[in-house]
């Protein structure tokens, strides 16, 4: 990240990768360039096999191993899917990445949730960890300086 505008996303899995979280970040990097002159460089959790840049921007993976290598961005977008970055939706690796993500960044962490937690029967693995997945948003929520959610329901159940 070289020009001092830089935004560093965290994904779940590369933009070039299909599914709606990848497009919309992808979306979202080229409006900020576009509008603003923000470069984005991508963080997967997912390990990226093949080429370290997509589409013209530049991946990193995986997240978990992340170190202080970057320069320091102008802020940490995190894009919170639980599933994503977690096959149960439990991702209770992922504050403590947070945590250390944000030691090499002068801006804020901005959580974008894109879901916050899954709701089933008590047949289903979602019903019983639905705890832990709402405790993984709130601290995820805690961590961050800003949270956007896509509704008001959203936001009454994060607080």
């Amino acid at each position: 990240m070289s020009n001092g505008r830089a935004l560093l996303q965290i994904v779940p899995r590369p933009p070039s990768d299909c599914g709606g979280v990848g497009d919309y970040s992808e979306q979202l990097a080229r409006g900020l360039q576009e509008l603003y002159g923000i470069t984005s460089t991508f963080v997967s959790a997912t390990p990226v096999t093949s080429s370290s840049t997509a589409d013209g921007f530049r991946i990193l993976s995986p997240l978990r191993t992340l170190s202080d290598v970057l320069d320091s961005p102008i802020a940490l977008l995190l894009h919170y899917v639980n599933y994503g970055y977690s096959p149960r939706g439990v991702p209770v690796w992922l504050p403590s990445v947070l945590r250390r993500a944000q030691n090499v960044c002068d801006g804020p962490l901005v959580t974008v949730f894109h879901e916050l937690y899954a709701v089933g029967s008590w047949r289903q693995s979602a019903f019983w960890l639905r705890p832990v997945q709402m405790h993984i948003a709130q601290t995820v929520a805690g961590l961050s300086g800003n949270s956007i959610v896509r509704n008001e329901i959203q936001q009454s159940q994060l607080e």
